[in-house]
C-alpha cells in the first residue's frame, strides 16, 4: 500500500523549491517503503541524487553527490534500499 503524500506541500521546503527552479534538475515521483516523494537527478557540473519525504508528519532527505555516475548511483540505491519510514 503506498501512502499517498500531498507533494505541494514538499515544494514548499526551501530545498525542493531551490532544485525545482534549476535547470540543472530532473525532478521526478519516487516510492520508497510504500510512501511517495520527490527525486531530483543532476548530472551537470558533478552526479547528484536528492529526495524527499513527508511521513507521518516527519520530514525526510537523503542525498548523495560525487563525480561519477556509477558510484552515485550505486551508493544512492544502498541507502534507498535501507530505508524504513
Amino acid at each position: 500500500m503506498v501512502e499517498e503524500t500531498n507533494t505541494a506541500i514538499l515544494d514548499e521546503w526551501s530545498a525542493v523549491r531551490v532544485r525545482s527552479q534549476s535547470k540543472l534538475y530532473q525532478k521526478l515521483p519516487i516510492t520508497v517503503d510504500g510512501n511517495q516523494g520527490l527525486l531530483f537527478v543532476k548530472e551537470d557540473g558533478g552526479v547528484e541524487r536528492s529526495s524527499f519525504f513527508l511521513v507521518k508528519g516527519r520530514s525526510y532527505s537523503f542525498s548523495i553527490t560525487g563525480v561519477d555516475t556509477e558510484e552515485v548511483e550505486k551508493m544512492y540505491a544502498q541507502i534507498i534500499d535501507s530505508v524504513k519510514f
